[in-house]
């Protein structure tokens, strides 16, 4: 076996040793050889630093193990290395032959274990097959599509002679790809033609062109044709992180919203040596349907799998570019030029704008981009990085500036195993040890693995380990947070001072808990002449957020503050427009009913006039119902989305679950808003219905002539919105947000995206902003080119200081269309609306109105004193509010949610939060887009 393993070219072999490896440990002991065998502490490690020293040096990587538990724990590394594509030879030792079968200890059929791992497979039965199976390993191994492959070794027939002349191997299995084969004749032609024949076509690359050595022949085809190519995880370094037109990665692990924007935009997409899996195309949300299709890899199995493909080209990576750039040198004619390189320009600008305002942030907790930015920073240009897939994967895929291509970048996204890099690292290090090499981690990974510090230090490895600590396994935690509304189970685990551990293994470490002191110890750490190891204590991931600032013209919570005068109620089943079929033949009596909560300064009627009649222009049974559609869902969840975001805060206290409830004078007034409840009830919202006594047990303070509640239940109530307001804001200044006092004037943009926020104060850079500033967003959208018929609807309230004798519970009393709710302060009643602009000042008819009403519906209600207020609500005139971006200036709308603000508000402000994170929405946002008018 080691002969023939030296036939092969073999210069490292990691493992463990076992019972059953006694004879071939003393072959390699006892023969005169060049292999160095490197003793593992863990054969799962063996398996992963094996894995690295192939995807480095291009040459077979060897790992090996003992018997039963050791064949078992060789297993992870070795599907990694078939399902990524990389040469690796695992060789199990095993118990006799002679004792098969007569249940001796560790046996296992290793045969049957390893058959669905590996590209080939066998236990070698006799010791004359060992020459013959070894170089049918390493044809396997190398040939096609790379993979590894498993040698059972039993204990008796290590001691068997074999004949020498059978000991010998191809020099060409001695690395990978070997035998490449070619492209069938056309096939190239076809695949060029249909590439010149798109619009905005995108490259995207996996791991197959790095392993083909073809970033040469990637990087001439696609510079003379100026195409933007993109990468899979694996496919990083396909072209340099800095080449003009390197996108970077697209797909959910490490892919942004600005490189998914080509993946979307793309009429055709290129796969290249790329399997168009689950991660790369984020779930198969793109290519998406129509989007034209060309294939090539090594493996047939790949074309076609996942999306009709018009070219196939089943050929070696080197090869297939080599002919695809032949044929252009061929072809008559002007090529065409895509204009990648600008689009690429724009699409790092607009990236890596975001990613350093996270960079410079100065929040209390390092933030991983922090930790990305100083590796960047301070690595050697030819610098090889071992990720494990977790917390600082996705960081580094997306963030890295690697300066060369090829294979720079290591990471186990097949099967995703945590603790490889810290094994890995060191099978890197053996395969290219003039480089430098730094391994990132999460502390749960840590634990995995760190057993094999030792090993490192043995070898002196001048490897630098970065661990990123956050006391859980971040990955889940966030997914638990974003997937299942923060209900956490079994993720956290207590800190471990991971630089204490190293330490005591004999590595140099820091242990970095601000930011300030990075930089410094990751110098240190990469000049050092042995292993060190940084343990950052950083942020949890399902922290993770962008810094946000937030500039408002007055302090959160004041008299002028958002949804300071708001009724209070979270009225989820407010799902029923105002604009209902018959306001337009009713109006007029709406307008000059002096009991009607309507009132208009007929003065503003000009100026009102044009937004009027697109108001009204929607009080029909279609537009009507599709405003409703469109209400439901945002409002239907509205009280566990308060739950959510005030669970463990401040704003926690003033959040009240309760019923809301519709009063009626009689069965005859409620079933005259029939309309009104068929919508609600098309939202899911059935009543209650009391009526008689019933009503005065419920509610003994009502006046006596009403006679009918319609309840809704699991509802709820702000017992000060102002301090709710106030309370969140605390908040969100805990968890880094900054606010400043100042109006917002205006927007600069360059390119047609917002670079900077213009105010009354200090300019504000930034890379999106949010527009919420009610009534008033629509002048600073207009900025925008974006012209929204939005007036203000001018809300009344009374609160009712100290006040007795009212409701236990909010309640709509419909015969005056005002809302009565119990704060703490008092009764605030609410709902009064006029119309009369921004400027007026308040007027005293729609106030006496709402005494006058109030009065009837709680006659024996008392009070030390009342305060009134008049606020502006934002009213679009289709009734529905604006989410989403506007166009694509990075400038998001959310705004014009009418009397709905408070209720929607958690569930508006985290789809916002989502479309700007690049999430995918569970609910079509097409009725909110601010295009829409």
């Amino acid at each position: 076996m080691v002969r023939s393993l030296e036939a092969h070219g073999v210069r490292h072999i990691f493992g463990l040793c076992g019972d059953t490896t006694l004879p071939f440990y003393d072959a390699m002991h006892n023969l005169d050889h060049n292999i160095t065998h490197v003793l593992t502490r863990d054969e799962r490690s063996a398996t992963y630093m094996a894995d690295a020293y192939a995807r480095v040096t291009g040459r077979v990587g060897v790992c090996e193990g003992p018997s039963g538990g050791g064949a078992t724990y060789i297993l992870p590394g070795l599907i990694e290395a078939n399902e990524s594509s990389f040469a690796v030879l695992s060789i199990t030792t095993d118990i006799s032959v002679g004792s098969y079968g007569k249940y001796p200890l560790t046996e296992v059929d290793q045969e049957a274990l390893m058959r669905p791992l590996t590209k080939f497979n066998t236990v070698i039965k006799r010791a004359d097959h060992i020459p013959r199976m070894v170089r049918q390993a390493f044809r396997a191994m190398t040939t096609g599509r790379s993979g590894s492959s498993h040698l059972g070794l039993p204990y008796d027939i290590q001691y068997d002679p074999v004949p020498v002349d059978d000991i010998w191997g191809d020099p060409k299995h001695q690395t990978f790809p070997s035998y490449r084969a070619a492209p069938e004749p056309g096939a190239i032609e076809a695949a060029v033609e249909a590439i010149l024949t798109a619009r905005s076509p995108l490259i995207v690359c996996g791991g197959g062109v790095v392993i083909a050595g073809a970033m040469d022949e990637l990087d001439r085809l696609a510079s003379r044709l100026d195409l933007a190519v993109a990468t899979s995880i694996s496919g990083k370094g396909s072209l340099a992180d800095t080449h003009p037109l390197s996108l970077g990665v697209v797909g959910s692990n490490g892919g942004t919203d600005e490189t998914w924007e080509m993946m979307e935009a793309a009429d055709l997409v290129v796969f290249m040596g790329c399997r168009a899996g689950s991660t790369t195309t984020s779930r198969w949300e793109a290519p998406k349907p129509g989007q034209r299709i060309v294939h090539f890899d090594s493996d047939p199995m790949t074309i076609g799998a996942n999306y009709p493909t018009e070219v196939g080209v089943v050929a070696d990576l080197k090869l297939a570019l080599g002919e695809a750039n032949a044929y252009l040198d061929a072809r008559s004619g002007d090529l065409p030029a895509f204009g990648g390189a600008v689009k690429v320009a724009d699409i790092k600008e607009r990236k890596f704008a975001k990613f350093q305002a996270l960079a410079k942030s100065d929040a209390d907790l390092i933030v991983p981009e922090q930790i990305i930015d100083t590796l960047n920073k301070n690595l050697p240009d030819d610098a090889i990085v071992v990720s494990d897939p977790g917390t600082s994967c996705p960081y580094y895929n997306a963030y890295s500036q690697q300066k060369h291509p090829g294979r720079q970048y290591i990471t186990n996204r097949a099967h995703g195993a945590l603790g490889y890099s810290l094994s890995a690292a060191l099978g890197a290090w053996y395969g290219r040890p003039d480089s430098k090499v730094a391994a990132l981690m999460g502390d749960g990974s840590f634990a995995f693995a760190c057993g094999e510090l030792e090993t490192v230090v043995r070898a002196n490895a001048p490897i630098t380990y970065v661990v990123f600590s956050n006391s859980a396994f971040g990955w889940i935690k966030a997914s638990q947070y974003a997937d299942c509304d923060k209900r956490y189970y079994n993720v956290d685990f207590n800190r471990t001072d991971q630089a204490a551990v190293a330490e005591a293994f004999g590595l140099k470490t820091w242990k970095v808990e601000k930011a300030e002191d990075l930089d410094r110890a990751m110098k240190e750490a990469i000049a050092h002449d042995g292993p060190t190891l940084i343990d950052v204590i950083c942020q949890p991931l399902e922290e993770a957020a962008a810094p946000v600032t937030v500039v408002d013209r007055v302090e959160p919570g004041s008299s002028s503050s958002t949804s300071y005068g708001n009724a209070g109620v979270i009225a989820a089943c407010s799902v029923a427009p105002v604009t209902a079929p018959g306001m337009v033949r009713n109006s007029p009596r709406m307008l000059l009913d002096p009991d009607f909560p309507l009132f208009l300064r007929w003065s503003y009627l000009p100026k009102l006039t044009p937004w009027l009649l697109k108001y009204l222009s929607h009080a029909n049974d279609k537009d009507t119902r599709r405003i409703s559609e469109g209400l439901a869902p945002i409002l239907y969840d509205s009280p566990s989305q308060h739950e959510a975001l005030s669970k463990g805060t401040q704003a926690e206290e003033w959040l009240v679950s309760s019923d809301y409830s519709f009063v009626y004078p009689s069965r005859e007034a409620f079933e005259g808003d029939h309309y009104t409840w068929m919508l609600r009830r098309l939202a899911g919202f059935e009543p209650e219905l009391l009526e008689g006594p019933a009503v005065q047990e419920y509610e003994p303070n009502l006046a006596a002539d009403m006679n009918l509640l319609a309840v809704m239940h699991d509802h709820g109530y702000i017992r000060d919105p102002g301090r709710y307001i106030a309370a969140l804001a605390e908040e969100a200044k805990e968890l880094g947000a900054v606010f400043v006092k100042a109006e917002v004037k205006d927007f600069d943009l360059t390119g047609g995206r917002v670079t900077k926020v213009v105010t009354t104060g200090e300019d504000l850079d930034c890379t999106e902003v949010i527009l919420a500033t009610g009534v008033w967003s629509g002048a600073l959208a207009k900025k925008l080119g974006l012209s929204v018929p939005l007036e203000s609807e001018r809300g009344y309230h009374i609160v009712f200081r100290s006040a007795e004798n009212g409701p236990r519970t909010p309640m709509m009393v419909t015969s005056g269309k005002f809302v009565a709710t119990p704060m703490k302060a008092g009764l605030r009643c609410a709902g009064v609306v006029e119309f009369g602009g921004l400027e007026a000042p308040a007027s005293k008819a729609p106030l006496e109105l709402l005494r006058r009403k109030v009065a009837q519906t709680f006659p024996n209600m008392t009070f030390e004193k009342e305060e009134s207020w008049l606020g502006h609500r934002p009213a679009p005139s289709d009734s529905l509010p604006l989410i989403g971006e506007i166009g694509a200036s990075g400038v998001f709308a959310g705004f014009g949610h009418h009397h709905i603000g408070l209720t929607a508000g958690p569930k508006t402000g985290r789809i916002l939060a989502g479309l700007i994170s690049g999430d995918r929405q569970n609910i079509d946002l097409s009725a909110y887009d601010p295009q829409r008018f």
